[in-house]
């Protein structure tokens, strides 16, 4: 699988979850947030605690594993 390939399945796992989050807030601050920088290939998530955090990094990485990405070099650090 070529690197391209692989941003492309890593940008369909983000982004489903980042348009569903965004659509149920009710607030106009979101709890939580994923953002993908596509050129510089990273990803960075944002929540208001640790909690909210861990959830959201294992929600990502379960998306991630079922469209074949490798999540060997994510970490929560």
């Amino acid at each position: 699988m070529t690197f391209t390939a692989r941003l492309q399945r890593v940008d369909n796992a983000v982004n489903p979850g980042a348009k569903k989050k965004s659509s149920s807030a009710t607030t106009s601050k979101p709890e939580a947030s994923i953002a993908f920088d596509r050129p510089k290939a990273t990803l960075t998530l944002i929540a208001d605690d640790d909690f909210k955090m861990k959830a959201l990094f294992d929600v990502l990485q379960s998306k991630m594993i079922k469209r074949g990405v490798p999540v060997k070099n994510m970490s929560s650090a």
